[in-house]
């Protein structure tokens, strides 16, 4: 089971979102695969007052910079070892939207620039049509030209950027597992959260209101 998990800050008599930014948290994950890594929450701060009906069943989270922080448009992945020295990225993107009741908004057209050492950029793009997409960095994604084997050859580093085409919201993360992490000081096993580069003030999600029954 894959997915992600979101949590926001409510009112404890009417189950309404409050503007409560104090929460924290991680999460440990690990696939059969063997990439494995602890990454921390993706915090999303509220600037301004909530809006909500304490007798509806539901209400929408509006990321637009009035209610809560735009949430990211462009994200970013750096580091990128090469595949020659024993690293496999797995990488992976969220769509931020939609329902929690009734389904997320799935991943729309994404363009994407993979940029070797010497920042020469490679062009792609690709439409997941799924709410979270999983993909291995290798020969047949990207789909760049020359293919990323070659972009990115032993001893060498790159980067990665991609965009969602239809502004919404996204943020993910990468996970890298070197089978020489143990031996070789470049070796790296692990994983962190995609870098920010510019945002969007388009995304809602629409959430559940129900009072806690404790």
């Amino acid at each position: 089971t894959t997915g992600y998990l979101m949590i926001v800050a409510t009112d404890p008599k009417t189950g309404c979102p409050i503007s409560f930014n104090h929460l924290i948290g991680d999460s440990f994950v690990k696939f059969e695969s063997g990439h494995a890594a602890n990454l921390p929450a993706e915090c999303v701060p509220a600037v301004g007052a909530m809006t909500c009906n304490s007798n509806s069943s539901e209400t929408q989270l509006r990321f637009d910079g009035a209610q809560y922080a735009p949430l990211p448009r462009t994200v970013a992945l750096d580091s990128l070892g090469s595949r020659a020295d024993g690293n496999d990225t797995l990488l992976i993107l969220n769509s931020i939207g939609g329902s929690l009741l009734s389904g997320a908004d799935k991943l729309g057209p994404l363009f994407g620039l993979l940029y070797d050492d010497a920042e020469k950029a490679y062009s792609f793009s690709f439409t997941p049509n799924l709410c979270q997409f999983r993909g291995r960095l290798d020969g047949t994604f990207p789909r760049t030209s020359p293919r990323y084997d070659s972009v990115i050859p032993a001893g060498r580093t790159g980067w990665l950027k991609l965009s969602t085409q239809d502004d919404r919201g996204i943020v993910g993360a990468a996970l890298n597992r070197n089978s020489n992490a143990a031996s070789s000081s470049g070796g790296f096993s692990g994983g962190h959260n995609l870098h920010k580069l510019t945002t969007t003030n388009a995304a809602s999600v629409t959430v559940p209101v129900f009072p806690p029954n404790c």
